[in-house]
């Protein structure tokens, strides 16, 4: 849905970027070339599940990640919180908590278990994603161009890692929003065909 209405505002000179939603994410990590690199995979499944900015992943520890006491298919994830345009006020004390999407619990679990194994006396609180830093991206945006070309994804969109994001707030909108609300966005119709 997110990813039809972009294409209709395509026109003008702003590259429009893609929303990879849990079905496209789910396609990418699965894919030969993804799957040959465990850790690219993990970062990419961490993105989609959680919808944290790219540079939040990086400090996300073992401790940062807390299975949801009212839903035990979602892992509550806390980052410290990042803004677009605050790169000159210190936010490095606030801190937000993501709900991952439940479609990624068998994969969250993994890489939290994962995670988990690593634990040393020398480090007991580990990173999730020991190579990942806030200069990280690079490899994992060319991959994912090259895939998004292989796996048929519209061409006229913009498929980068910030796609992550927009399509886990498009899940979690479509999983949560009321039937009239996704209805009038030109959403899928209710299950019972009435929208």
């Amino acid at each position: 849905m997110l990813t039809n209405a972009a294409c209709r505002r395509i026109g003008g000179t702003e590259a429009v970027r893609g929303s990879l939603t849990e079905d496209l994410a789910y396609a990418l990590v699965n894919s030969a070339e993804v799957k040959a690199q465990p850790a690219m995979r993990d970062v990419y499944i961490l993105l989609s599940a959680t919808g944290v900015r790219c540079n939040q992943l990086a400090p996300i520890k073992l401790s940062d990640c807390r299975l949801n006491q009212y839903d035990d298919e979602v892992w509550n994830v806390t980052v410290i919180r990042n803004h677009k345009g605050t790169k000159k006020i210190n936010l490095s004390k606030e801190y937000e908590i993501h709900h991952t999407n439940p479609f990624w619990k068998k994969e969250m679990d993994r890489i939290i278990g994962n995670t988990r194994k690593r634990v040393t006396a020398s480090d007991p609180d580990p990173y999730l994603c020991p190579d990942w830093h806030r200069g990280s991206g690079s490899k994992e945006r060319q991959l994912l161009k090259e895939q998004a070309g292989k796996l048929g994804w519209r061409s006229e969109l913009s498929w980068v890692l910030h796609s992550f994001r927009n399509g886990a707030a498009c899940d979690a909108f479509m999983k949560y929003a009321s039937q009239g609300d996704i209805a009038a966005l030109g959403g899928r119709p209710s299950q019972d065909g009435s929208c």
